[in-house]
């Protein structure tokens, strides 16, 4: 995982060990909160996906 705006793959793009824990951690309540089945209807753009707005993603 590398910081949002990562441009590459240099070493300070990479996330702290306290950044991946906050994520795991935002990946936890998004989980926890899930409903299925999947039938809900939304114009949220963070519905599904549970890094939006914390500044991570996957590269």
């Amino acid at each position: 995982m590398v910081k949002a705006n990562a441009e590459n793959y240099e070493a300070i793009y990479f996330l702290t060990d306290e950044e991946v824990l906050d994520a795991a951690t935002c990946y936890r309540r998004w989980w926890e909160g899930r409903k299925y089945p999947k039938t809900y209807w939304t114009i949220d753009p963070c519905y599904d996906e549970p890094l939006c707005g914390t500044g991570y993603r996957w590269w």
